[in-house]
């Protein structure tokens, strides 16, 4: 399904319902200068194997709920699964945004975006001990969070990169203005911060950052030079641990 081209403006609010089977879904304006213009946006993938780009948008709302299985969900200036470069752009969301992945084997990507009110991405649930764990697997660049900005993961092994390169180049710096919350849930998760070998691409918090791992083995890293990742009110851990050996983190204020 393609919601694309060279004059997309809807006032009103845009819903998407795939249903079961293996779909794409594309919602984006022509590129970075002329980007599409919606209401809210409500996307529901169901069952299947999904993918979901979001590119060259400006719109209010966001929820966006993936379902079971392999999914992959590409917001900003991304391609998706390979595919041509191309209606690609900066994505701003004025609104609040909700993110809801069951359980499955789920990769989310933002790049270039604006998330400019509450922000909150939820996981898949444990439901018992036979159901398979499920993996969420999210990369962040070049991204604002205006407000605050809540990852809880769910149960299963799950993974967050804060500003750290993966197959395409990295853009930008990561700027949370309001609270940061991980809530890592069941299984071993882990949040990078950054990397060891760029110092210009920086990480700010100007928020309090609290991360809680409940059940299972966590952490949390800090692996900028330093100066590269700044916390302004500190940061909390409960049943997680902040890797902070080689001293590459500023703080700004209590750090507990």
């Amino acid at each position: 399904m393609h919601l694309a081209g060279a004059r997309l403006e809807i006032s009103g609010k845009t819903t998407i319902l795939t249903g079961s089977g293996d779909d794409q879904v594309r919602v984006a304006g022509p590129g970075p200068g002329r980007p599409g213009v919606l209401g809210n946006l409500s996307i529901d993938t169901a069952g299947g194997n999904d993918g979901v780009l979001i590119s060259a948008l400006h719109a209010g709302d966001l929820t966006l709920k993936v379902g079971p299985d392999t999914n992959t969900v590409a917001i900003g200036d991304r391609t998706l699964n390979g595919q041509p470069p191309t209606f690609l752009g900066p994505v701003t969301f004025a609104g609040r945004v909700l993110l809801t992945a069951e359980n499955g084997n789920n990769n989310f990507a933002f790049r270039q975006v604006t998330f400019s009110s509450f922000f909150h991405f939820q996981g898949s649930q444990f439901v018992d001990e036979l159901v398979p764990p499920s993996f969420n697997f999210m990369n962040i660049q070049a991204t604002i969070f205006g407000g605050d900005a809540r990852f809880d993961t769910g149960a299963g092994r799950d993974r967050i990169d804060i500003q750290r390169p993966d197959e395409v180049s990295e853009v930008g710096s990561t700027l949370f203005f309001g609270r940061a919350i991980f809530d890592l849930g069941r299984g071993d998760d882990v949040v990078n911060v950054g990397h060891r070998d760029d110092a210009t691409r920086a990480v700010v918090f100007v928020g309090r950052v609290t991360c809680d791992g409940g059940p299972g083995t966590d952490a949390i890293r800090g692996f900028s030079p330093v100066g590269a990742i700044v916390f302004f009110r500190g940061h909390g851990e409960t049943s997680a641990t902040f890797d902070d050996a080689q001293e590459t983190v500023r703080r700004f204020g209590p750090t507990r």
